[in-house]
């Protein structure tokens, strides 16, 4: 790991007080970027991370994820948006939020995302014990087979308050 990552993710492990975690906006290389996350585990206080724009691919995200397996995580917010997480990273990230019941707020918007990954998404999505309230999918590759999946989710939720679907590459005949 980068000295500097290391440094970090030492006392951020260590660390009792710290709640938000903002770090969008670096060009972090993909090895010391999965180290930092394997040293977060034991980080119990974050309730909000925002790690946008950081180059963050599917591979980093599997780190991450192993996080927030954590039964005593309890992040509330986190911001995955402007990254270059694809189908295979949410299909990782979905199964992760079925045990991770805590995170209320996810902004994917601005990655790779197609109706496949929407798709198992919106299993995810359906659950009995989904606590989503806000979800951005604003700017990605979803068409209108995943719009489908999306309106037959949307029947049913309840939790659901903000749903961000600006940008993708859906039309009017996605809904008929």
């Amino acid at each position: 790991m980068s000295p500097c990552l290391e440094i970090l993710s030492e006392a951020l492990s260590e660390n009792t007080k710290l709640e938000v975690l903002i770090m969008r906006e670096n060009k972090l290389k993909w090895v010391p970027y999965c180290n930092f996350w394997d040293n977060l585990k034991s980080n119990s206080t974050l309730k909000k991370i925002n790690v946008s724009k950081t180059d963050l691919s599917d591979r980093v995200l599997e780190k991450l994820i192993l996080m927030l397996d954590q039964p005593y995580i309890q992040l509330i917010e986190l911001d995955l948006s402007r990254n270059q997480i694809t189908d295979l990273g949410l299909a990782h990230l979905s199964h992760s939020l079925c045990n991770n019941k805590t995170i209320k707020f996810l902004n994917l918007a601005q990655n790779n995302l197609r109706d496949i990954g929407l798709r198992n998404f919106v299993n995810y999505l359906s659950g009995p014990d989904c606590p989503l309230v806000e979800l951005s999918l604003m700017g990605n590759k979803i068409n209108n087979d995943g719009m489908k999946f999306l309106a037959e989710f949307l029947r049913h939720n309840t939790t659901l308050k903000m749903l961000d679907i600006a940008r993708n590459a859906f039309s009017d005949q996605g809904f008929i």
